[in-house]
């Protein structure tokens, strides 16, 4: 009997076995003298430990000797009171210092100005960049630039004179003075103007006058009595009104209307033509009347006119049925005399009469006639008379026969032989020696042979015979028309044969197989619902297929055994959130393979501690310890299952956490 102590990180290995825990461990052995050795071990494990802390800082941070200048998570591996691993994870936070440019626009009216702790004096620069340091949020500096504009507003004076008002700014002003107008300028600026005015203003003036007519007044001609004003200009440039008060007189004018045969007298004078004539007197404004004498002087006529008449012509209550020259005296509406001479001729029409024979129909003068008769035709004859001529017709219609006829290949009709179905004519002279054309109406049934192929496994009937070997063979027969078809059996045999051959080696190394079906049937249906000669499968079982040709089926099977694969684990995996090979697991091929229940996993940090188990054979292990990733790591695993068919297996590896 004996004891030993120890102390270890983790974990400890004694004879064999590791410890993870402390404790009082025994081991029996035989000493030298062959007799029982018991040997207690007095364990005592101490775990590695991990901490946390949290930095801010301007510019770098300095931790265990590392300067460091961006922000992010560091570690630092050390030894804790017993001699174990501590690893201390420093989370830093590294704020820089920044600068900034401003700009800012101001008028001489907001000075002072205060930005910041800076205040900006009258006097200060029209243009110019200040820099400024301020303390940022984080403690850390931070200097803004600033880009100081000052604008100086420019106030501007008018000097104006105007006639009666005057408009500045959108403002009317109808009296003289000083006024001001206070805007922002270009930069936003108040700028206040000033306007020195002088008012000035119009006077009126008003004439009388009258007069004949029109009147005159400074260049212009006025017609009709009224008020006219007009706008002059004074010496100091405003306007000036003058207003003219008009009468106007208008001149008398009288307008007399007179019509005379040969000559008219009027006022001393004697007119033969037309015209319009005037004479001018004085009224009692002593302005002109004028009369207008509109004077119409109308003469004797002679006037002869010609005419062509048909039969006769009647003028001036007389009727003439003979050619020559008349005369008739007429007074006008004007009271004058009118001798009026007629040249007339008088023309008689001779009408024409004619006798026609003719076959189905006639045209004369345009019209056409299908039945005989007398017609009568009235036209105009050279001499522009109606002339009626005669017309005594025959008309004769000839017989045109029609034939409806049917035959089979061919019909023959008036030495003429037709293969084809139609209409047809035949013309000929008959007894009147009129065109006669008889019509055929032909129907050609030409018989539809059939030609029939058909593929049989045995006998074969057809039109209640029977056959039992390949061959062509015809049936003659009556159509629905009456002729002969003759109709052709093209008659083949299959072969139905059939099998089933695998063209891979070994489906349980490979993982798939290629099955081919072997027949010469044509057409091809599988239990997976392929049609095609071959299919490619990668599940164990019993695959069938179907072959047909026409009326012909034949149907084979091929089994392929179950497969237990190798379960191939990864070796590494890479906990960094990228979405790629972020955790451990069984790849997705193989659950298929693996059965629910009875399922186990186990990993192993180094010194032989438990870290992670699972009983789902869907696990994924992100590679957390206790809420830390230890990236370089290298853990063992052991995965405990049963197949389907209820085989039990093992897999032991190591895998690496990067």
């Amino acid at each position: 009997v004996g004891d030993t102590a120890a102390v270890a990180c983790e974990s400890f290995t004694w004879h064999g076995e590791t410890y993870t825990q402390s404790g009082d461990y025994s081991f029996s052995t035989t000493n030298v003298a062959g007799c029982d050795s018991v040997v207690t071990l007095h364990l005592t494990v101490n775990p590695a430990t991990a901490g946390d802390t949290s930095a801010v800082a301007c510019e770098s941070f300095t931790w265990h000797g590392e300067t460091y200048t961006q922000s992010g998570d560091y570690t630092f591996l050390t030894t804790n009171a017993a001699g174990c691993d501590s690893v201390v994870t420093l989370h830093l936070t590294v704020n820089l210092h920044d600068t900034t440019d401003q700009y800012l626009s101001l008028c001489t009216g907001d000075l002072p100005y205060t930005y910041g702790d800076t205040v900006f004096e009258a006097g200060t620069p029209d243009s110019a960049v200040f820099y400024i340091r301020f303390t940022a949020v984080g403690g850390c500096d931070s200097t803004v630039a600033l880009h100081l504009t000052i604008h100086n507003p420019v106030h501007t004076a008018v000097t104006d004179t105007a006639c009666d008002s005057y408009t500045w700014n959108g403002i009317t002003y109808h009296a003289g003075g000083q006024y001001l107008y206070s805007h922002p300028d270009v930069n936003g600026c108040e700028q206040v103007d000033t306007l020195y005015l002088t008012i000035l203003y119009a006077d009126t003036t008003d004439i009388v006058a009258e007069s004949c007519a029109s009147y005159v007044w400074n260049g212009v001609t006025y017609n009709t009595s009224g008020v006219y004003t007009q706008n002059l200009t004074q010496v100091n440039g405003c306007d000036s009104l003058v207003v003219l008060h008009l009468t106007v007189h208008a001149v008398d004018t009288t307008v007399l209307t007179q019509s005379s045969c040969n000559s008219f007298a009027w006022n001393g004078s004697t007119y033969t033509q037309s015209g319009i004539y005037s004479a001018t007197f004085t009224n009692a404004h002593g302005c002109d009347s004028v009369v207008s004498l509109h004077l119409t002087i109308y003469h004797d006529t002679a006037t002869a006119f010609t005419i062509s008449a048909c039969e006769s012509y009647s003028w001036a209550d007389v009727t003439y049925t003979e050619s020559g020259n008349y005369t008739h005296s007429f007074t006008t509406t004007h009271g004058c005399d009118s001798v009026v001479t007629l040249h007339l001729t008088v023309n008689h029409p001779v009408p024409t009469s004619e006798s026609q024979t003719a076959c189905d129909s006639y045209v004369w003068n345009g019209t056409a006639y299908t039945e005989s008769g007398t017609y009568t035709f009235a036209h105009t004859d050279d001499n522009g008379c109606e002339q009626v001529d005669t017309l005594h017709l025959t008309v004769n219609h000839p017989a045109h026969e029609v034939f409806v006829q049917e035959a089979c290949e061919w019909f023959e009709w008036h030495d003429t032989t037709y293969s084809e179905s139609g209409t047809y004519t035949f013309a000929h002279i008959d007894d009147n020696g009129c065109e006669q054309v008889d019509t055929l109406r032909l129907a050609i049934h030409v018989p539809q042979h059939i030609s029939y192929s058909e593929v049989v496994c045995g006998s074969y009937t057809w039109n209640g015979q029977t056959y039992d070997q390949p061959g062509t063979y015809t049936y003659s027969h009556l159509d629905e028309y009456g002729c002969e078809q003759v109709d052709t059996l093209h008659l083949s045999y299959v072969d139905t044969a059939i099998a089933i051959v695998c063209s891979t080696g070994n489906f349980c190394d490979e993982g798939s197989a290629t099955l081919e079906v072997v027949t010469a049937l044509d057409n091809y249906s599988w239990s997976t619902g392929e049609t095609g000669s071959f299919i490619t499968v990668y599940e164990s079982g019993v695959y069938s297929v179907t072959a047909t040709s026409g009326e012909c089926s034949a149907v084979a099977q091929y089994a392929l055994p179950h497969c237990d694969r190798e379960i191939l684990m990864p070796n590494a995996f890479s906990p960094d959130g990228d979405g790629l090979n972020d955790d451990f697991g069984l790849p997705e091929a193989f659950l298929d393979e693996i059965n629910d229940y009875g399922f186990q996993v186990y990993v192993f940090n180094r010194w032989g501690e438990l870290v992670y188990a699972s009983t789902d054979k869907h696990f994924r292990w992100n590679g957390e310890i206790k809420g830390t990733v230890f990236h370089g790591n290298v853990y063992n695993y052991t995965i405990e299952y049963k197949t389907n068919v209820g085989t039990p297996k093992r897999i032991k590896g190591s895998v690496t956490v990067l």
